[in-house]
């Protein structure tokens, strides 16, 4: 992340970009650049894919969820301590 004053990393296993902006179904060429440099898995999803009803969104989000439970996301010690993981 970088704001005015420093640049700083944030640490993560998993990430979500919601900005609410104009669908961008390819992604920048940077980002995704920038992921493959630093092994990292980009998954365009949502309505970043193409603009629809709130409704989807918040179906795929409520997916998004089911898909890490099933992985055992959810349920590790980590996961407990960010509350938008649990539900």
């Amino acid at each position: 992340m970088k704001n005015t004053q420093q640049t700083f990393d944030i640490p993560f296993d998993y990430g979500f970009v919601c900005l609410g902006m104009r669908a961008k179904p390819d992604g920048s060429r940077r980002d995704r650049a920038l992921a493959n440099a630093n092994n990292v898995k980009i998954m365009n999803i949502g309505d970043s894919v193409m603009a629809r009803r709130i409704i989807d969104g918040v179906r795929e989000g409520r997916n998004v969820l089911d898909a890490l439970e099933d992985m055992g996301a959810l349920g590790s010690s980590e996961a407990q301590r960010i509350p938008f993981l649990t539900y």
